[in-house]
């Protein structure tokens, strides 16, 4: 779990319904911008997941060691679709895609669903969750 506040970053332990739970907090004014990409692209992504998880997709291919633009990506897969969130480094937006046919190879053709620019000069939690709203409504 993971919350924006206004003080520095923190980690502790909370107790829900009995359930402990590891929460860390984030102090987004002093953050710098790959920190911000970072949390931004997991947000994303674990909204992607659970959505899609609830419609029969699972992660089949994840990858994220571009040494020179921190771009990254992830694949999910019920089988008969795939779709793959991208954060683009180099362009500075994240995409969604999905593929044109199956089985994954790296002659897979992708179409575009939604591209989404990353405005680093503006941050904070709406942005984070306006970005999120975005692309999970694109598959709508």
């Amino acid at each position: 779990m993971v919350f924006y506040i206004k003080e520095p970053q923190s980690h502790r332990l909370i107790t829900i319904d009995g359930m402990q739970i590891a929460v860390t907090w984030y102090n987004l004014n002093d953050m710098d911008v790959s920190s911000r990409i970072d949390l931004t692209y997991e947000q994303i992504k674990d909204a992607l997941n659970s959505r899609l998880n609830a419609e029969g997709y699972q992660i089949v291919i994840e990858h994220n060691d571009d040494k020179v633009f921190y771009s990254r990506f992830v694949i999910w897969s019920n089988n008969e679709d795939a779709l793959r969130l991208i954060w683009d480094g180099k362009e500075n937006w994240f995409v969604l895609e999905v593929a044109d046919e199956l089985p994954l190879s790296s002659a897979t053709a992708w179409g575009d669903i939604i591209i989404v620019p990353f405005d680093h000069t503006r941050y904070d939690v709406n942005y984070a969750d306006e970005i999120t709203k975005q692309i999970l409504d694109s598959l709508d």
